[in-house]
């Protein structure tokens, strides 16, 4: 149970900040993904008014982290430290090179929100590295990143890793991770094409076909496996992760999304969807839920069992250890 049930979709970031606001002041917040009108840009503004020590965002342009930046030094009076970081989550090596700036300043951070993302890319795209755009920049940058700074997150730290709710339609394709166009994927990989449809994704009948939005919720399912793999080996450090959807909003990360419209969705403004996030990021009472998932800003039963089974969380560790030439 969350601290607060009387939040719930229509709750803002400002309202959730303020909340709690003793577990964000004199700490040390790191969001990935900061840019104008995006989910990140809203988490950053609602912070930055409850006194932290020190935000950092990144941003694959550090020009959009700055102009965040500058929004929030031009409109408030005693504005925190706040230090922007070039990193490009699809690149490797702008990941290490990020985090090695951060581990030479020897910083600790207390809170940490993977929000950073593609979506909806209408063709099959390729990393620097190789790999598949959405599980590039979604999960496997997130995750090296993660692992890399893992030392500098302080004991009792929390990581949030931002999701969405259709995780459930796309199983990881562990014989297909890339979307290279294999139709024979076991049936347990396959996408639940009724579900896709039934959410307007559009009528969809082979298991190799790229599919914008498939690849977005493979992502997003890869996402919650991090959880559950962060979970397994840093609870002992008393590091709580959890996942969090934002819901439907029309942020600049949808601008690729097309038709994909449904009737019956409900559409959240920047802040009510940064909400939930924050909820995960700051809610004391979700210290010790980590694997947990919130949606609208609260515990939320996950529906699918492919993105809580250790043993499917491991098998994604080792295929990102392995892309990745680490050993984490």
């Amino acid at each position: 149970m969350t601290s607060r049930q009387d939040f719930d979709k229509s709750t803002t970031s400002e309202e959730v900040v303020a909340a709690f606001s003793n577990y964000n002041a004199g700490t040390t917040i790191l969001i990935t993904g900061v840019s104008p009108n995006g989910l990140g840009a809203a988490m950053a503004m609602a912070l930055a008014s409850e006194h932290p020590a020190q935000l950092i965002f990144t941003a694959r342009q550090i020009a959009k982290a700055d102009e965040v930046v500058n929004v929030i030094k031009t409109n408030m009076k005693d504005p925190p430290p706040i230090m922007s970081l070039e990193m490009d989550l699809s690149s490797f090596e702008s990941v290490r090179e990020a985090t090695k700036r951060l581990v030479e300043q020897k910083i600790t951070i207390n809170t940490l929100i993977n929000n950073a993302g593609v979506m909806a890319l209408p063709h099959r795209t390729l990393s620097v590295d190789g790999h598949e755009m959405h599980f590039a920049t979604n999960f496997l940058g997130h995750w090296l990143f993660t692992n890399l700074i893992s030392s500098n997150i302080a004991q009792g730290g929390r990581i949030v890793n931002v999701t969405s709710g259709g995780y459930m339609i796309c199983p990881i394709r562990f014989h297909d991770i890339d979307w290279e166009g294999v139709e024979a994927l076991p049936q347990e990989e396959q996408p639940d094409f009724a579900a896709a449809k039934s959410l307007g994704i559009g009528s969809l009948t082979s298991p190799g076909d790229y599919n914008g939005m498939l690849a977005y919720l493979h992502s997003n399912a890869a996402s919650m496996l991090l959880s559950v793999g962060l979970t397994k080996r840093l609870q002992s450090q008393g590091i709580s992760t959890l996942s969090a959807a934002p819901g439907v909003v029309i942020t600049e990360l949808q601008r690729h999304i097309g038709s994909f419209r449904n009737a019956t969705m409900e559409y959240k403004t920047a802040t009510q969807g940064a909400a939930s996030l924050l909820v995960a990021a700051l809610d004391p009472a979700l210290q010790s839920r980590s694997g947990a998932y919130i949606n609208d800003c609260q515990l939320t039963e996950i529906i699918s069992s492919h993105v809580q089974d250790e043993q499917v969380a491991n098998r994604l560790w080792a295929v990102a250890n392995k892309m990745t030439n680490c050993n984490f």
